[in-house]
């Protein structure tokens, strides 16, 4: 929202814009937990559907938006004819925003067009990831049976070694690292899960793991 604002030199009144999308949502907020709460106490299925429907409306603004120019500064109309843009009168699908004398940017890209590369690039990598995690997954417990606290040192290490190949900056390494360390993190939650279990009293056991769970992503 900001880079929007800048692009039309109206950043100052960023702050005020800002101010009130929060009371929005503060209020949206507000309305939802009481909505909600009553969908619920009647069934939640409607509370879950309600909440679906909510998502997919959400997509059909956000897909018809626009990309600000990535902090381009502005460029006058005669300079940027000398740079190549389109003269007056012509017009270049999709590239820049003319604002009065002012031309923002050289080229912009739309919502979709951003969704359609993601899925062409990380949808490919994190689909490799997702298959390597239910290989890990399903053969955790045969691997713990024929090393078991191997295993553990063994995960732990490839994990780390993946952390450090990301520094290398290289997309094919970046990508084999990115799913061998989903393989062996799909192997060693099953393992930590079930020696948390045993160690931890029953009368205890329900509200640790709770909190172990929302620390496992970061662990």
């Amino acid at each position: 929202m900001y880079d929007s604002m800048k692009c039309v030199g109206q950043e100052e009144g960023y702050l005020k814009v800002c101010g009130r999308l929060d009371l929005v949502l503060e209020v949206s907020q507000g309305i939802a937990t009481v909505l909600g709460g009553l969908l619920a106490e009647y069934s939640y299925f409607w509370c879950y559907g309600a909440c679906l429907v909510i998502a997919l409306l959400a997509l059909l603004p956000v897909l018809l938006m626009a990309e600000a120019p990535s902090g381009e500064p502005a460029v006058p109309v005669s300079e940027r004819q000398e740079m190549g843009a389109p003269k007056e009168g012509q017009e270049r699908t999709g590239c820049g925003k003319k604002q009065g004398a002012i031309y923002f940017g050289t080229c912009k890209e739309t919502a979709r067009d951003v969704v359609r590369q993601h899925f062409r690039v990380s949808g490919q990598i994190l689909l490799a990831v997702g298959g390597a995690s239910c290989l890990g997954a399903a053969f955790s417990e045969r691997f713990f049976r024929n090393w078991e606290p191997k295993t553990v040192t063994a995960a732990a290490v490839a994990i780390a070694s993946a952390l450090i190949f990301y520094g290398f900056q290289n997309m094919p390494l970046s990508a084999a690292a990115f799913t061998a360390a989903g393989f062996f993190n799909s192997v060693l939650y099953p393992i930590k899960s079930d020696a948390l279990n045993q160690l931890i009293p029953s009368g205890q056991r329900a509200t640790l793991i709770s909190v172990d769970s929302m620390f496992f992503p970061w662990q």
